[in-house]
Parts: C-alpha cells; sequence; structure tokens
C-alpha cells in the first residue's frame, strides 16, 4: 500500500493517460492511493509554449472521473518541492517518455533531495495500443502542434 504521485498536463485525455493512471494504481497496490497534480493553463503555456484545448479546471473534472484516480490536485508549477511534500508521495510516477528528459530539473528538484524523503521515482511504462499522445489528436483535430 503506498501513495503514488503523477503530475502533468492530461489535455485532451486519451488512452495513453488511462494506462499511465493505470499502472499508478498498480504501482500504489490495495488501499494505497494515486495523486494526480493537473498543470494549470498559465504553468503549460509557459513550460510548452502552447495554450491547452481544455481549462484546467476541465481536466481536473475529467480525471476525478477516472477509476484509478482517488485524488486530483492542481499544480501551479511555482513550487514543485513543495506539492510533492505536501502529498506525502512513496512513489512519483511519470510514462517512460520521460526518461531522457530532464524530469527532476523541471521539478527543480534532485535524486538526493526524493531520497531524503524516501520518495521514489518510479518511469511506467505501459502497453504500445494505448500510446496516443496529446499531439497526435491535435493533428487529428487539424491544429498541428
Amino acid at each position: 500500500m503506498a501513495t503514488v504521485l503523477t503530475m502533468g498536463t492530461f489535455d485532451l485525455p486519451h488512452p495513453g493517460h488511462i494506462a499511465l493512471f493505470r499502472e499508478c494504481r498498480k504501482l500504489a497496490g490495495d488501499g494505497g492511493k494515486v495523486v494526480v497534480a493537473v498543470n494549470r493553463d498559465g504553468f503549460v503555456a509557459k513550460f510548452k509554449h502552447k495554450t491547452p484545448v481544455m481549462t484546467c479546471a476541465e481536466r481536473m473534472e475529467v480525471i476525478r472521473a477516472i477509476r484509478y484516480v482517488d485524488e486530483v490536485v492542481d499544480n501551479t508549477g511555482t513550487d514543485q518541492p513543495y506539492l510533492i511534500e505536501s502529498h506525502k508521495p512513496d512513489w512519483i510516477a511519470i510514462g517512460v517518455d520521460w526518461a531522457s528528459k530532464d524530469y527532476y530539473g523541471q521539478l527543480g528538484i534532485t535524486p538526493e533531495w526524493l531520497r531524503e524523503r524516501g520518495i521514489s521515482l518510479a518511469y511506467l511504462a505501459h502497453e504500445a495500443t494505448a500510446m496516443v499522445t496529446t499531439t497526435q489528436l491535435r493533428v487529428r483535430l487539424g491544429e498541428g502542434q
């Protein structure tokens, strides 16, 4: 039984997001907790240089309805260490697609910072059939990137 925290934009929720949440649930185990921190619109615009299709409130509402998720919170992006510490996770879970990116730098933390707090970082792989991306959906909608 563990608490798992995952963070992201989750714009245009799709099967890839559901697969990530399902893997978070497996990691949390029976009686565990899955917390999803949804990036606020301003944070997304600053980090991704584009405006989400759905507002933060809309994305949070959809994610609340997903059976693998226990709690949904908003992520301002201003103090990631505080966000992490306030939820006391055993795990921070992210998609394996982040393995080659500077996730620690984006969060403003280090592996040592996590170790000091007893938090592990898990890169979760999910089935290839669920690997639909928001960018792919935007292309389908004719928006490009």
